[in-house]
């Protein structure tokens, strides 16, 4: 059976964490220690303390997550080494490019001319990124004419929504039965203005009226199995919203897995595998599997609401909510999503 893809952008929760920027640092391995030996011509490894930051590098390892620093004989194993560092006062560090302010994000626009690029610039996390044609483009600039700031830019949704009247309650959740699929909470739309796709994919919005992840997205539900112990600690869980509400929330639908494992999830926010999120509130550092494990998680309520409009046998869906520093649209939520 041919899939339909389906590209949904609505979910493009745009939620931004108001709090300091998060930092992105390298982890960094314990220093070697060493001891005299033979001088032996033929080995590369022989050479003074003082000399060591030039040879300084970053290896993968397999039975660990990321990547680490390797000590001493690790420049024995070319095949691994993934960039040279430099060492400066300030300690080993690495700034994120996903770490950009709005104003940034033309200058690292993406294109998604074909599915597989699409799929690939979602997956590894630059699904804000995606670029639109030159007449969604004006299109865009009129509206943002028309309801120049965030708030008039909201209440215009909310009014094409049918949303102006009171709130309804607050205390409930995206997954529960009567709110992701209840119009009063959550509803499915055709975006005015696309990303420039391919002819077969269609651009969605889901606009939401509750938090579709906070900490209770952590929690698993009474038919489920968690399936990492750190959600179930409130400190972690409580680092790891703030990092899914950091950077792009993303996921898919029926798109084969073996598709998947060909990209390297949150690698936009991660370049390589060292480089480590930390936390502003409690220190606790995130690194790129981690991080992206957690939103697959925490998004997976998400996916699950789409589903019921967009069955994974019938759509290949990619969704992506952009972080609240990037939105034009805070309020009400909404993730974007495709689909052909």
């Amino acid at each position: 059976m041919s899939s339909k893809i389906l590209l949904y952008q609505g979910f493009l929760v745009l939620v931004m964490v108001t709090a300091t920027s998060p930092s992105i640092v390298a982890r960094v391995a314990p220093s070697p220690s060493f001891t005299k030996v033979p001088w032996n011509p033929a080995s590369s490894a022989n050479i003074g303390r003082h000399v060591l930051p030039k040879h300084i590098v970053y290896a993968r390892t397999g039975s660990k997550e990321g990547e680490h620093l390797v000590e001493g004989r690790g420049s024995a194993s070319p095949t691994h080494v993934t960039r040279t560092i430099d060492i400066n006062e300030g300690g080993w560090t690495t700034d994120s490019p996903a770490n950009i302010a709005r104003d940034e994000l033309p200058a690292h626009q993406v294109d998604g001319l074909k599915w597989s690029r699409t799929i690939k610039h979602v997956v590894e996390g630059r699904g804000s990124l995606l670029g639109r044609d030159e007449e969604s483009k004006e299109k865009l600039a009129l509206a943002h004419q028309a309801y120049p700031t965030i708030q008039k830019a909201g209440d215009y949704i909310k009014s094409k929504l049918g949303w102006t009247g009171s709130k309804p309650e607050t205390d409930k959740n995206l997954w529960e039965e009567g709110v992701y699929n209840n119009r009063l909470y959550a509803q499915f739309h055709f975006n005015e203005y696309p990303y420039a796709l391919p002819p077969k994919v269609t651009h969605w919005v889901y606009w939401i009226r509750v938090s579709p992840v906070n900490e209770e997205s952590f929690r698993p539900l009474a038919h489920e199995s968690v399936p990492h112990s750190d959600y179930l600690d409130p400190v972690r869980v409580a680092a790891l919203t703030r990092y899914v509400n950091h950077y792009d929330l993303y996921g898919w639908s029926g798109i084969p897995e073996r598709i998947i494992r060909t990209h390297r999830p949150s690698s936009f926010a991660h370049p390589t595998d060292h480089v480590v999120w930390k936390d502003p509130v409690s220190g606790e550092e995130v690194t790129r599997l981690q991080g992206a494990r957690a939103i697959q998680w925490a998004g997976r309520h998400v996916c699950k609401a789409i589903q019921s409009q967009f069955p994974p046998d019938d759509y290949q869906v990619l969704f992506n909510r952009a972080p609240e520093r990037w939105k034009s649209v805070v309020e009400p939520d909404h993730v974007q999503y495709v689909n052909e």
